[in-house]
């Protein structure tokens, strides 16, 4: 298994609602339609909570994505995890609400605390 995490911007213009629309009702359906080997494909939408730690800043990010693949080889990507006939239409349709140079990604190794 890996697990994947993206921070993803909106595009300049856009509000954090017209970002979460798209994300959901277009967005989604399309990479959804396009993956393979995922398990699990959750996205946490960023809130401008007055009731938070003011200690701690807020992020600058819009939304943190996650995805789990079922894939035990070393990561590569691409090809393991989206059909390559629609990684195209995938990179295009991010352009129209993401701020593609601010995206981050990390591949990471989960440990959970059950309570």
């Amino acid at each position: 298994m890996k697990k994947v995490i993206v921070l993803l911007n909106r595009k300049a213009g856009m509000t954090r609602e017209e970002f979460r629309s798209y994300y959901e009702g277009h967005h989604v359906p399309l990479a959804t339609s396009l993956m393979k080997n995922c398990k699990k494909y959750v996205r946490n939408y960023a809130r401008d909570d007055e009731d938070r730690d003011v200690r701690f800043p807020l992020s600058s990010h819009d939304c943190v994505s996650e995805f789990v693949f079922d894939i035990d080889e070393p990561w590569r990507g691409g090809d393991q995890v989206f059909e390559a006939s629609g990684l195209a239409a995938l990179g295009e349709d991010e352009k129209r609400f993401i701020d593609v140079d601010s995206v981050q990604v990390l591949i990471v190794d989960e440990y959970q605390t059950n309570f």
